[in-house]
C-alpha cells in the first residue's frame, strides 16, 4: 500500500499512530495513584472528561485506519462506509441515553436534596 496506494496508506499512518497515541495518553491517565487525597477529586474530575474525550479520538481514529486500510473495491468499500455508519450510529444512541439518564439522576439527587422526595 505504501507504494501502490500512498494517499490511502497516509490516512491508514496518521489514523493509527494517533489512535496508539491517545490509547497511551489514556493508560497514563489511569495510573496517578501518587497524588494526595485531597487533590484526588479534582484530578479524577478533569481525568475523566480528558479520558472520554481521548477516547473517542482513539475510536475515530482507529475507524479511520480501518477504512482506509481495509478498502480494495467499491464492494468492500460500501461494506466499510456501512460498518462506519452503524459504529458512529451506536455511538450516539449510546452518548444520548447516558445524557439522558445523567439528566434524570441529577434531577433527581437535586430534588432529593429539597425534601421533595421522601
Amino acid at each position: 500500500m505504501h507504494d501502490n496506494r500512498r494517499p490511502r496508506y497516509l490516512i491508514f499512518f496518521y489514523s493509527n499512530s494517533t489512535s496508539f497515541m491517545a490509547s497511551i495518553v489514556v493508560i497514563i491517565m489511569l495510573l496517578p495513584q501518587w497524588l494526595r487525597k485531597e487533590q484526588q477529586g479534582e484530578w479524577e474530575k478533569w481525568s475523566l472528561r480528558v479520558m472520554n474525550r481521548t477516547i473517542r479520538l482513539d475510536l475515530f481514529a482507529l475507524l479511520g485506519a480501518y477504512a482506509a486500510g481495509s478498502n480494495r473495491g467499491w464492494k468492500t468499500s460500501m461494506y466499510v462506509v456501512a460498518l462506519i455508519i452503524a459504529v458512529l450510529g451506536y455511538f450516539l444512541i449510546h452518548m444520548k441515553l447516558s445524557t439522558c439518564l445523567e439528566r434524570r439522576r441529577k434531577k433527581r439527587d437535586a430534588e432529593a436534596a429539597m425534601g421533595i422526595i421522601v
